[in-house]
């Protein structure tokens, strides 16, 4: 159950083929995770109060390795995924976060992400990525640090171009409002912003 928490996080140890999160109404529960009957992992969670870690372990069967997981979207989260996946589709855009950390790469990233309400949210990629696709409402500014560079970057308005190893893209330069820091440590094949 939430019991009225404010916030909470979530570690995903073990890759998976795909790996699917949002923040959704869940009346009197903190998380929901499913997977397929013949899936080749199993869910398994430990952690004190308001710390879910899941672990994923192999079962053997030939069903897809995809993990759907579902969080109370009043609770502002703090998501850690250190063990990568294929493809992870963050679907945050209903809810509140307080910080992502996406580790050992993937082949596909999409971010759906809500407004901030009050302070700058750091994003920290550190593996590479071959599309990160990420999603922001109107007007909400984003930093980018591109420390391998990109070989194409989409930015609203803008011509897709590649960018330089080391690279910083700011899309709103001069305000002070609330966003988000998205750090990338290593390189991206396809960058996209979108409103």
């Amino acid at each position: 159950m939430s019991h009225g928490r404010r916030t909470a996080a979530l570690s995903v140890r073990d890759a998976a083929s795909r790996v699917e999160i949002r923040l959704v109404a869940l009346p009197d529960l903190l998380y929901r995770i499913t997977t397929q009957a013949d899936s080749g992992l199993s869910p398994r969670v430990t952690g004190p109060p308001g710390g879910v870690r899941l672990a994923l372990t192999p079962t053997g069967a030939n069903g897809p390795d995809t993990v759907t997981i579902e969080l109370n979207r009043t609770v502002r989260w703090d998501l850690n995924l250190p063990a990568g996946a294929g493809e992870q589709h963050l679907e945050l855009a209903g809810g509140r976060i307080s910080r992502i950390r996406l580790g050992s790469g993937a082949a596909l990233v999409r971010l759906a992400l809500p407004r901030p309400s009050d302070a700058t949210v750091p994003i920290t990629i550190g593996g590479a990525v071959g599309e990160l696709d990420i999603g922001v409402p109107d007007r909400t500014a984003v930093w980018f640090r591109l420390h391998g560079g990109a070989g194409s970057v989409a930015m609203p308005s803008k011509v897709p171009a590649p960018a330089a190893p080391g690279a910083i893209i700011n899309t709103h330069p001069g305000t002070h409002a609330a966003g988000y820091a998205v750090d990338i440590r290593s390189t991206v094949g396809a960058l996209a912003l979108h409103n």
